[in-house]
């Protein structure tokens, strides 16, 4: 058997990922999906470390979303980026320039729903949209001007498409009160984790 060449780097090992419901609404079958589907994302971008996120309601969602922004309301996602250094540029990414991440991102099931619905897909489809488009955000990508944020979407339909879900931001475009989805998500970089 060949003996491994000691001065070739150790191959990076595949993020890990730790889903928590504190719902209770998901069944088993769709967190083991979801954790599934996001590990598989992971390795579509690169990625290795660890990625914990929590899936919550509109009414943690919201208190967290003013304790970290200062911002009234839900939203869909909040990211945490607990790195000590930025992002490096999304353009040095290869199979040999993996980045690591240390991410917690909270999830809104109650506002991918309002998504989920009118647009005819399951909510987990939802929930991962909102998994992908934290961690590019942890990994150099912006959606905060308009052609910033077209190539973030484009690269989370690539993501969500390879995974075999197909687009989800442009098909949950549309809430169910008829209001259209927010610009993206909020995140902090080297901050506090959610609590």
């Amino acid at each position: 058997m060949p003996q491994p060449d000691p001065l070739q780097p150790d191959p990076p090992q595949p993020a890990t990922v730790e889903i928590l419901d504190s719902t209770g609404a998901l069944t088993p079958r769709a967190l083991i999906w979801l954790h599934d589907q996001a590990a598989a994302a992971l390795g579509l971008m690169h990625t290795t470390g660890e990625l914990r996120a929590r899936v919550v309601g509109d009414a943690e969602m919201s208190a967290l979303h003013v304790r970290h922004t200062g911002i009234e309301g839900t939203t869909d996602v909040l990211t945490f980026d607990l790195r000590d250094t930025p992002p490096q540029p999304t353009d040095s990414v290869n199979d040999s320039n993996m980045f690591v991440i240390d991410t917690d991102i909270v999830v809104c099931l109650d506002e991918a729903r309002r998504h989920a619905g009118p647009g005819g897909y399951p909510v987990e489809h939802e929930l991962l949209l909102y998994l992908v488009h934290g961690v590019l955000h942890c990994i150099g990508h912006d959606d905060h001007a308009e052609d910033q944020a077209l190539a973030m979407h484009a690269e989370e339909d690539r993501i969500l498409r390879a995974l075999g879900v197909g687009a989800v931001y442009t098909r949950g475009s549309g809430c169910a009160d008829g209001s259209q989805r927010s610009g993206g998500t909020d995140t902090a970089h080297g901050g506090g984790t959610p609590g």
